[in-house]
């Protein structure tokens, strides 16, 4: 009976050649543009939920205050003193990493005939702790100790491949400017394309101790210099608006007023927040960020064009189905006369219309499937 179906719907198809071309032609370009819409709404909903431990990590961002109580500034960043004392405090608190973007040229010297320089802006000073908050395949080199000691590095495979031509690179050297030498220590997977930023070379943060780079004295007293990142790790016990309220408290307690006893508390003028990391490329757009963000309007403003554009092509398909059907009453009241009952005719009628919505989904398949370098390249994105 269903090969019956399957035949009768196929010759129907095939007689109104110009309706079928028409209803499946339809069909199949607004599937087309649903199908590369969710590809790209599925591709911004992705950022940073490859890390085993997403839903537990948060940035920690800072506001600044006018005197009116209006936000002057909010950063994605802070001074570098707060990550330290953030998992002194708060016990739910279980990891920090502070993160410094360095900007550094760095030159390779292998014998006397091979010198290449070049400046590497995702170039970043990061504390070991990284490996223990974000989910990074290392390749070479071990997590716990590649960053702990000053002047060393590790890569990123790609890093690695454009700079040295192989990733078997660890003991080699980075010079950078000013006479340091970074000795590397591994190799470590480069970050997904949804990641919300995509670091080329890790360098220790011991490193920035050194009184020529930064200083251990100005890490644990300049409150001024808003340059880091800071991510925390926190248990399952953590309560982010209860911490979010005691931070006044925090703030007031290690900065302590500014110009004597008199001075306003910093609580006053400035603050800090969290932000769930899975909530960073798409719902974050302060005046600091690691790198150009989403927007979650336009992932709404793409899903509600998908649901126009497959309506109204549902309605055409209706409308001209509508309109064969006044077409076709002989052929109905021939069936009924030779016995075929009205479930028949339902199902016979719906087997018309799957056939020819399965038609038009193979056809969208394909265009979807050429359409892909079109809209990477239209959007910036390497979208599979």
């Amino acid at each position: 009976m269903l090969y019956n179906y399957f035949i009768v719907a196929l010759r129907s198809i095939f007689r109104s050649k110009l309706v079928a071309l028409i209803n499946i032609g339809g069909l199949a370009f607004a599937m087309t543009c649903c199908l590369l819409i969710y590809t790209y709404i599925s591709d911004e909903l992705r950022y940073d939920r490859y890390h085993e431990n997403a839903d537990r990590i948060y940035r920690v961002t800072r506001n600044f205050l006018s005197n009116d109580g209006s936000v002057n500034l909010h950063l994605g960043h802070l001074a570098p003193p707060f990550g330290p004392l953030l998992k002194n405090d708060f016990p739910d608190i279980e990891e920090v990493v502070r993160i410094l973007n360095t900007n550094l040229t760095f030159t390779i010297e292998e014998g006397a005939e091979r010198k290449v320089s070049f400046q590497e802006p995702r170039a970043y000073a990061a504390e070991s702790s990284l490996f223990r908050i974000f989910t990074v395949p290392i390749l070479s080199g071990d997590p716990e100790t590649a960053l702990t000691q000053p002047f060393t590095a590790m890569l990123s495979d790609k890093a690695a491949m454009q700079y040295f031509g192989t990733t078997d690179v660890a003991g080699k050297e980075l010079h950078v400017d000013g006479g340091l030498v970074l000795s590397i220590t591994g190799v470590y997977q480069s970050f997904p394309a949804q990641s919300h930023w995509h670091p080329e070379i890790l360098v220790a943060f011991s490193t920035l101790e050194n009184e020529n780079i930064y200083g251990k004295e100005r890490l644990e007293t300049n409150w001024g210099n808003n340059s880091f990142a800071t991510y925390i790790l926190v248990n399952d016990n953590f309560d982010p608006v209860r911490t979010e309220a005691a931070f006044p408290a925090f703030i007031d307690k290690h900065m302590g007023p500014s110009e004597g006893p008199q001075a306003p508390a910093p609580s006053s003028w400035t603050n800090l927040f969290l932000q769930r990391l899975i909530d960073i490329h798409l719902r974050s757009h302060l005046d600091t960020e690691m790198e150009a963000n989403g927007n979650i309007n336009n992932v709404y403003m793409m899903g509600a064009i998908a649901l126009f554009i497959i309506l109204i092509a549902s309605f055409n398909f209706v409308n001209l189905s509508t309109a064969r059907a006044s077409k076709r009453m002989k052929e109905v009241g021939l069936r009924k006369v030779v016995g075929a009952y009205k479930h028949q005719l339902v199902v016979q009628f719906l087997s018309e219309s799957i056939l020819t919505a399965l038609l038009a989904l193979v056809l969208a398949v394909v265009l979807t499937s050429v359409s892909l370098g079109w809209l990477s390249d239209f959007t910036g994105k390497n979208l599979k």
